[in-house]
């Protein structure tokens, strides 16, 4: 508490937090209310509300409307919309039956990067504002790199060699 620049500023967060603390402890407790301002950043808020303009209930769980308790973690769009996109590109790839045909090694070389969360997300967020596929595209590309190693020799003052790695 010394350090603190307010410190009754801090001795009002730690009484909230002493009741937060005591709120998460109690079972029987549904509902917090905090005497502290806290900005929240919203769970895909512009989603949620394109999904209730346009009723769209299947988006409902993965967007948190359903009704979950504390212990719960939170769902999370982009983890579903991935799943839904890998689920998609494999069915698309099984309706191949030619392993050599183009589009089929195509689909396998997607499913093999294997996509992550953090290099879907830019595209999905940028979605509703228009972009174009391109744009979307190459936000996946953008966060793709292409690690590879290359062994050099170097001489350093001494007149001595060294291999090392690059990458």
């Amino acid at each position: 508490m010394e350090n603190a620049d307010d410190k009754f500023l801090f001795l009002s967060f730690c009484i909230e937090m002493k009741r937060f603390d005591d709120f998460l402890n109690n079972e029987n407790a549904h509902e917090f209310k905090t005497y502290l301002p806290i900005q929240l950043d919203g769970t895909c808020n512009g989603f949620q509300h394109l999904a209730l303009l346009s009723n769209e209930t299947d988006l409902f769980a993965p967007l948190n409307f359903i009704e979950s308790n504390k212990n719960e973690d939170p769902n999370d769009l982009y983890n579903h919309i991935l799943d839904n996109l890998n689920v998609y590109i494999e069915d698309k790839r099984q309706k191949i039956e030619d392993k050599e045909d183009e589009k089929y090694k195509s689909y396998t070389r997607i499913l093999n990067l294997g996509l992550s969360r953090k290099e879907i997300k830019p595209s999905i967020m940028n979605k509703p504002y228009n972009a174009k596929d391109r744009t979307l595209a190459q936000y996946v590309k953008d966060s793709l790199k292409l690690h590879t190693t290359e062994n050099i020799t170097i001489i350093d003052k001494k007149g001595k060699t060294k291999d090392i790695v690059i990458g």
